[in-house]
């Protein structure tokens, strides 16, 4: 992940204490709000609030605050949901304790693949067929970035995967 930029401001006392943490990446802008304290080395609270926008999947929020614990070799999150706006759920609980029964528990409901797609645009295409995905697998084709294809053919890949692959364009009304 390629993340542009990482926000946090933390208010309060170690024993009492605000936190908010903002992140925005190349595919996903997030939010989230905790509160709670350090006691003993151990910080117990709640997670407020989350937002997630991801490129693909779309906008997901915390349907309720969550407890959380972190301290050395303990991580426990109470079953946190988030909800989509397709009202699609993805629910995770999580206990690390340092024992055989430790456990991430993942649920996922209600599912609409189609719901999920992104919006695009043919920008989307020439992007990737032109410089690829940075930091991936995924090479750029563009003769500019070391690839075999110039320009027309460039354009006559991003039409075919315009057609082949369509998607709701960017901005267009539904």
């Amino acid at each position: 992940m390629n993340v542009r930029t990482l926000d946090a401001t933390i208010n309060g006392t170690a024993a009492a204490h605000e936190a908010r943490v903002e992140l925005t990446a190349e595919d996903v802008d997030a939010m989230a709000t905790a509160s709670g304290g350090l006691v003993a080395g151990t910080w117990r609270g709640m997670l407020d609030d989350l937002e997630i926008d991801e490129r693909v999947l779309g906008p997901w929020r915390l349907e309720a605050p969550s407890p959380i614990r972190l301290g050395r070799g303990v991580v426990t999150v109470a079953t946190t949901c988030l909800r989509h706006a397709s009202n699609a759920r993805w629910c995770s609980a999580l206990d690390v304790q340092g024992r055989p029964e430790d456990s991430l528990v993942v649920s996922a409901q209600n599912f609409d693949l189609a719901t999920l797609k992104t919006e695009i645009d043919p920008e989307y295409w020439r992007r990737w067929v032109t410089v690829g995905k940075p930091g991936t697998l995924m090479p750029g084709f563009a003769a500019t970035e070391g690839g075999p294809l110039d320009e027309p053919q460039i354009n006559s890949l991003v039409e075919y995967l315009t057609k082949a692959y369509p998607r709701p364009v960017k901005g267009a009304k539904r």
